[in-house]
């Protein structure tokens, strides 16, 4: 059965479509034995199973899955929504892919299947905004403030769209209130050649295949990619420059409306595994700021298999018949974080970390002194090992080291001096200022749609153009200001 697993976004008018995976290769491996431990192996690759065994479940933490909504009567699931909106009403109740995220994060554990979710036991606030394979703009935006209106500590996102000002000023808002936004890779992963249109010009040396909302990189807002079996990144996952950390997105088990599947996949799947995680993290400590909470799961991650995409050299336009040719295939040269982000997380080890912090026995964390992309580090006492995305970066060195990084990428630091280790400081690096927060000049209706112009948005207006389904009238928010227009 083919599942579906990419989400389209519908950004004023226009339909960016990212690539669609497909995950209908049910393969059965024997070396799990049994049907249930195949189904089980994302979770247990993560360490889900070893941290439900230590009792931490999520409980008391609210996840918000932004999505195309849940079927009734899913097995561990539908018991634990605490509010429900839909923000497409007009649309048909598919609730397919939205099952599938929502059971990932939260489904109890099922001996017969090997279905786990990897926080069973949060609740879920569930926020509909998608229909078949569109994610709606307007209501995400929408939902998402609704979402952090009703308290959610986390919230799991699993599509992917362009630039949308309006939703990055939601999002900044919400991670200074502690709220931890995931939000998926994308499934653009390119190949060098498309059949029967020849090279693909889009595959090539320095160029991003990012198909997400993280489009700015903030400090608690997490974007995540998806791993294989092999613990390489997926050959559908987008890469780039804000990927984050990893998580298995092939072949993964959950409940659709139909019941069981091992069929999920995509950067879809990943998402809410990571989600998952934050929420078992917070359920320890439910004080983290969303920066520590993304520096803890950054800091506990597994390595991910180091390999590279294959990508044309360059490709230049004929100027006699305007065709395009491609130079030889070779491996992509972009830093090695733009493919596999921290490594793929680690349920087990961030909860190991989380409670070595609340114990006390965790060193200080390093303070940063950040200048563009070099990041000094100072601590407390002699020479320290120094540990970036949980892997040895420098050994013994003194305190005042400075490292260097990439241009929209995050690093979680920490240091380690013989069995002790610090709380990790997460370091964003970037050059390029936040945006502003938008400043609404005129509401107005015209062609049946509401449109909103921003004065330091410049050709922003018309990605704002809300559709004519709201001519009766209109709610918005914006900037925490409320506009009614009527």
């Amino acid at each position: 059965m083919n599942k579906i697993v990419g989400i389209s976004l519908l950004i004023g008018g226009l339909l960016s479509s990212p690539l669609v995976a497909h995950a209908d290769d049910n393969f059965f491996w024997p070396q799990y034995e049994t049907q249930a431990n195949h189904n089980a192996w994302a979770a247990n690759k993560v360490g889900a199973d070893l941290a439900a065994a230590t009792g931490v479940t999520g409980s008391g933490i609210k996840v918000a899955v932004l999505d195309s909504g849940v079927a009734p009567n899913t097995p561990g699931v539908s018991n634990k929504v605490i509010a429900y909106k839909n923000f497409v009403p007009s649309q048909p109740p598919l609730q397919e892919h939205g099952t599938l995220t929502s059971s990932t994060v939260a489904a109890d554990f099922d001996p017969a299947t090997g279905i786990r979710g990897i926080a069973p036991g949060v609740s879920l606030i569930i926020g509909r905004v998608c229909y078949m394979n569109v994610c709606d703009n307007n209501a995400i935006r929408k939902a998402f403030a609704w979402a952090v209106s009703q308290g959610a500590q986390v919230i799991s996102m699993s599509f992917g769209g362009g630039p949308d000002p309006l939703l990055q000023e939601e999002i900044i808002s919400a991670v200074d209130k502690g709220v931890v936004v995931v939000g998926a890779a994308g499934n653009n992963g390119c190949t060098p050649t498309i059949s029967n249109w020849g090279p693909n010009r889009q595959c090539r040396q320095g160029a991003s295949t990012e198909f997400s909302e993280v489009q700015y990189p903030i400090a608690g807002l997490i974007e995540v990619g998806a791993s294989a079996q092999s613990d390489a990144r997926a050959s559908f996952s987008s890469w780039g420059p804000n990927l984050d950390i990893l998580a298995p997105g092939v072949n993964t088990s959950a409940y659709d409306p139909n019941g069981a599947t091992n069929g999920f996949g995509g950067t879809s799947a990943a998402t809410p595994i990571v989600a998952g995680v934050a929420a078992l993290i917070l359920s320890l400590d439910p004080q983290l700021s969303a920066a520590q909470v993304q520096a803890i799961l950054q800091a506990s991650t597994t390595s991910a298999l180091e390999t590279r995409p294959s990508v044309w050299d360059s490709c230049t336009k004929s100027l006699t018949d305007n065709s395009w040719q491609c130079g030889a295939i070779v491996p992509d040269t972009d830093p090695q974080q733009y493919f596999t982000g921290a490594g793929i997380v680690s349920a087990s080890k961030a909860v190991e970390l989380t409670r070595l912090i609340m114990r006390g026995e965790a060193l200080s964390a390093p303070t940063v002194t950040q200048d563009s992309l070099t990041a000094t580090l100072n601590w407390v006492g002699g020479p320290a090992d120094v540990y970036v995305n949980s892997k040895l970066f420098a050994s013994s060195v003194d305190s005042g080291y400075s490292i260097q990084g990439f241009e929209s990428q995050s690093a979680s630091i920490q240091i380690k001096r013989g069995a002790s280790v610090s709380s990790p400081t997460l370091v964003i690096f970037a050059t390029k200022a936040k945006p502003n927060a938008p400043t609404v000049s005129r509401l107005y209706f015209y062609d049946q749609a509401l449109h909103i112009d921003l004065s330091n948005y410049a050709g922003v207006k018309d990605a704002v153009a809300i559709s004519g389904v709201y001519s009766g009238g209109v709610f918005r928010q914006l900037n925490g200001q409320e506009f009614v227009c009527s």
